[in-house]
């Protein structure tokens, strides 16, 4: 197994298991800004880098509110910071259903 993994890591690395390029990020707001979600970046995959003070420059505006660093959708076990947004817990409402 342990060189099955070495082989995947030589293959695919370079590609796949790189830190992401300011183009990486601009690629992915663009994605998520058509889904609705502008200066959303990504999952929390990337969450070792926010941790270590490391997040892009993001600039968008909400309701009138300017912004400058993306965030990232997450689930209950991450910490409350302001660059992870997270889900409504037991929503009630239609509309809290669709946001979760």
């Amino acid at each position: 197994m342990y060189s099955f993994y070495k082989a995947v890591v030589v293959v695919f690395g370079p590609e796949y298991l790189r830190e992401s390029t300011a183009a990486d990020s601009e690629r992915l707001l663009a994605i998520n800004a058509e889904r609705g979600f502008s200066g959303m970046l990504d999952s929390v995959d990337l969450f070792a880098r926010i941790a270590e003070g490391h997040c892009p420059e993001v600039n968008f505006e909400i309701n009138g509110h300017q912004y400058n660093k993306g965030y990232y959708l997450a689930d209950g076990i991450y910490p409350e910071w302001s660059t992870l947004v997270k889900t409504i817990p037991n929503p009630q409402e239609e509309k809290r259903q669709m946001f979760s």
